[in-house]
């Protein structure tokens, strides 16, 4: 699974992600792209903002 199905599940927007997330709509857009990767910190709240497991962001297809 990618970070932008993990937030399609959620019927989230880019910003609406970003802002639940507690960063920049830029950052978050950079993550889904993957053109940047998420801190420790900033992935442990993705996963409490989309309710996912350590093991989805762990494997997310995305950043693999």
């Amino acid at each position: 699974m990618t970070l932008k199905q993990m937030r399609l599940r959620k019927l989230l927007t880019q910003a609406e992600a970003a802002k639940l997330i507690g960063c920049g709509t830029s950052l978050y857009s950079q993550w889904e792209t993957g053109n940047r990767t998420p801190s420790i910190a900033s992935l442990k709240r993705i996963k409490e903002a989309f309710g996912c497991t350590a093991e989805e962001i762990a494997f997310c297809e995305t950043w693999n």
